[in-house]
């Protein structure tokens, strides 16, 4: 990966800024914030705009942000709370696992793609579907 051309500063003033801003125009759309956060990465990143270049300070500082997510989420959630809803958890737990693991590997090898991809983008979106998850059902206060 190549490094931002632009200083640590900046490209987190950017970051943040765009983030916010499009989690509030999501948030008066009554859409959840998070996904104005999401789309604001992809407008900011290489893919659209070009403004933010990958890098491993940024990925760690997102990586950083995943961790503080989910362990925010598990401060949230009462152990009498998950055990009393314990096998309904379990079934979601269970579908949110598999769903978007089935969903991104179906989709990848219906497009052509190579069996050991398919399975790692299925596996990706596990990973981040659930802090996506969770950090929406937060918003929402539904985590009860």
């Amino acid at each position: 990966m190549h490094a931002s051309p632009i200083p640590l500063p900046v490209a987190m003033l950017i970051v943040f800024g765009s983030a916010k801003l499009m989690a509030e125009l999501f948030s008066r759309l009554r859409l959840p914030s998070l996904a104005g956060e999401i789309v604001a990465g992809v407008l900011i990143g290489p893919g659209v705009l070009g403004w933010i270049a990958p890098n491993e300070v940024l990925r760690a500082l997102s990586d950083l942000g995943v961790l503080f997510l989910l362990f925010s989420i598990g401060l949230e959630i009462k152990i009498s709370d998950l055990l009393r809803v314990s096998a309904v958890a379990t079934l979601i737990a269970a579908l949110g696992e598999l769903l978007p693991f089935l969903a991104g590997w179906g989709i990848l090898l219906l497009w052509g793609a190579p069996r050991g991809e398919a399975i790692f983008v299925g596996a990706a979106l596990v990973a981040t579907s659930v802090g996506i998850t969770a950090s929406v059902l937060s918003a929402r206060n539904l985590l009860n």
